[in-house]
């Protein structure tokens, strides 16, 4: 059963396989606490800025916004002291203010995980073989994984550049080729202490994203080509033509999954060439 179990065991999956690697990056607390610290903001600045003004209308040191050098160093008395102690709090409070900004901003950036992702996950965690359920004395603990409301807000260390029609392999496609075929055919990596796990590369997969992809570049042309030279009226050959655009174009995007930009572009330069096509192909049968 192996010679560790618990966050150890699981920290070790993590590290061995870190596609599994899941954490709640909690969105909604981190945007209370940022909302929270831009309210604590406001009112600082304000402050500042009050103190200023109303030394300013009691006819107060002038020097004390013109240089810094003064403000900071050489006046003396309560009213710089307290203009200089609301500016270096305010300083101290916009630092960590930005600095979670900023990490805020890198986290929610981090790709979300996905479903095969998580339910292997899960199968794993309530596995004798692996998790052990090490979780069932505290049941608190396991909701970042276990409950469903909590799934939007899960992310993946393991970065990789995203590929839609690789995840959609991954999620949809995936789990039934394992169920009926890939467990029967690839070897299980086996560990004492996380027990078996079949692995399926994401290169694995994006390659045969890459050549489905490729093959319907191919198809759709070739296809339509065919089938225009075979209908014989300018009508249904617009119909056609229409249609293939639409496939070529739904191609682009969903499948190959390009900016739009680029569908635009390149669904524009194929609905050039089946008009140059049709043309060429009216002008021959007129003669």
């Amino acid at each position: 059963m192996g010679t560790i179990g618990g966050y150890d065991r699981l920290a070790l999956l993590f590290s061995k396989h870190p596609e599994l690697a899941n954490f709640r990056c909690f969105r909604h607390a981190t945007l209370k606490c940022l909302l929270y610290k831009q309210a604590e903001l406001t009112y600082l600045e304000t402050q500042a800025n009050a103190s200023a003004v109303l030394n300013r209308a009691a006819g107060g040191d002038e020097k004390l916004t013109t240089s810094y050098q003064y403000f900071a160093y050489d006046a003396q008395g309560s009213e710089a002291d307290d203009q200089r102690e609301a500016m270096k709090e305010l300083e101290e409070k916009l630092g960590s203010y930005h600095e979670m900004l900023k990490s805020a901003s890198d986290v929610f950036r981090l790709e979300k995980t996905s479903r095969k992702s998580l339910q292997t996950l899960r199968d794993w965690l309530g596995r004798d073989d692996g998790g052990q359920s090490f979780f069932k004395d505290n049941m608190l603990e396991s909701d970042p994984w276990t409950m469903p409301a909590n799934e939007h807000d899960l992310i993946v260390l393991d970065n990789k550049e995203a590929d839609g029609f690789a995840d959609l392999v991954t999620d949809h496609v995936l789990a039934v080729w394992h169920y009926v075929v890939g467990r029967h055919l690839s070897h299980a990596e086996e560990d004492p202490n996380l027990g078996k796990i079949w692995r399926y590369e994401r290169a694995t997969l994006t390659m045969i994203g890459n050549i489905i992809c490729m093959l319907f570049s191919f198809i759709i042309p070739t296809v339509s080509i065919f089938v225009l030279d075979n209908i014989t009226t300018m009508r249904n050959r617009l119909i056609f033509v229409s249609v293939f655009i639409f496939l070529f174009a739904f191609t682009m995007m969903f499948v190959v999954g390009i900016r739009r930009d680029q569908v635009f572009a390149a669904t524009a330069a194929f609905a050039a060439i089946q008009v140059v096509f049709v043309g060429s192909a009216e002008l021959a049968q007129s003669h």
